[in-house]
């Protein structure tokens, strides 16, 4: 028989997504599981950079949900989407904190690479707030857009998955040739 062969992505999304359905397969209810997530997904706004881990894991189990949904929210803070969660954070910050007296720092062209690093190092006080105030707002509104639609997702699982477990007995009655109707 021939092996199909998937792709690197596939590769790698295999074992996040086995460790998914584990969490969803969770006893403790969709409640524990959409939590979880919506705690990584609010982490993932705020520039904590290597951080989001283990913050997510200890917040995770502090307010009892799940660790392992926290973690896979807190993956949609990567490499790719650092730079535009900074710049949609500062703006976000810059519209919501009253200005200072002094022009903020400018957001320079092509920032990417070494030259956020260099960028981050030579904010002042007043950008790094704008960044994390306008990051933990972020983080709320996507947190609670998370926990709404993870909440809806592990319910359809749950069900799903209860369907399938009564088919399959249904199944194995009907196979053992045992008697339904009592007749």
């Amino acid at each position: 028989m021939a092996s199909r062969r998937r792709g690197l992505v596939a590769c790698m999304a295999a074992p996040a997504r086995l460790n998914w359905y584990r969490a969803l397969r969770s006893r403790r209810g969709a409640r524990y599981v959409a939590g979880g997530l919506a705690v990584g997904v609010f982490l993932a706004f705020i520039p904590l950079f290597v951080l989001h881990f283990p913050i997510a894991v200890i917040a995770a189990y502090l307010l009892r949900v799940s660790r392992l949904a926290a973690v896979a929210g807190v993956c949609l803070s990567n490499p790719l989407t650092l730079v535009p969660f900074f710049i949609v954070a500062r703006l976000t910050g810059l519209a919501v904190l009253p200005s200072p007296g002094t022009a903020p720092q400018p957001l320079p062209d092509g920032l990417g690479g070494g030259q956020l690093w260099a960028y981050l190092s030579s904010l002042g006080w007043y950008d790094v707030w704008t960044i994390l105030i306008g990051g933990s707002l972020l983080g709320l509104l996507g947190g609670g857009l998370t926990y709404r639609v993870g909440m809806r997702w592990a319910l359809d699982y749950s069900e799903k998955r209860r369907e399938w477990r009564d088919e399959a007995g249904a199944r194995s009655v009907q196979r053992s040739g045992a008697i339904i109707d009592g007749d």
